[in-house]
């Protein structure tokens, strides 16, 4: 799935399509149901409740937009619907073409190295972008919460902190082989209008209710 820094700038997209306050606390929710990595002993499982995908992703994507119909209005928990169903979209797009570009057979370790490389890459060009600090930052300087039963304040406060930490060492950026910048940035570009639509679809069933 997509690395915190392109949740980040992809929620500032949509932030900015969908007239959502672009606040810290959002900017939180759209890294924290990645947080269940700082949970010692945390498996699939564990990440598949985090992300509402049980016992699927379509449903996942429908409690996502339940969350937001009757959430929406808490930038925190709308944030973490976002992320959610911009994994889905992700999972739909770059990552299934990349699948697709490698033999079938191919170990499992060793499309998830080639996987993580590129993506690893991707967060780290972006990282380099100037204004990508200010939402840094903002997601940094926000007050954590539980998200939920599903992981905690302190899971999440140290998952900001991990990742922010691991993108400021100093090391040269590897050149993204099979999810290249200019796939990153059309995904960012379609996805962004896609979860604009979804917000104002939800909240407008809510109103609706």
């Amino acid at each position: 799935m997509p690395l915190p820094t392109l949740h980040l700038v992809l929620a500032q997209e949509t932030a900015a399509l969908a007239g959502i306050s672009l606040s810290g606390r959002f900017l939180l929710g759209n890294l924290a149901p990645d947080a269940i990595h700082m949970r010692p002993g945390a498996d699939r499982q564990d990440k598949n409740r985090t992300h509402l995908r049980v016992p699927d992703w379509n449903a996942s994507m429908e409690r996502s937009r339940q969350l937001i119909a009757e959430h929406g209005e808490d930038p925190f928990l709308a944030g973490c619907a976002l992320h959610i169903l911009a994994d889905a979209m992700w999972l739909a797009g770059p990552w299934k073409r990349f699948r697709q570009t490698l033999p079938e057979d191919i170990p499992e370790a060793e499309w998830r190295a080639l996987y993580y490389r590129d993506t690893d890459a991707l967060d780290r060009y972006l990282f380099r972008q100037t204004a990508v600090h200010q939402l840094w930052s903002a997601a940094l300087a926000a007050k954590p919460s539980d998200y939920a039963d599903l992981v905690t304040a302190a899971e999440i406060d140290a998952w900001r902190k991990d990742r922010y930490a691991a993108l400021q060492q100093s090391r040269r950026i590897e050149t993204a082989k099979y999810i290249t910048v200019g796939v990153m940035q059309d995904f960012i570009a379609e996805a962004s209008q896609r979860l604009a639509r979804e917000y104002a679809r939800a909240r407008a069933s809510q109103e609706k209710a």
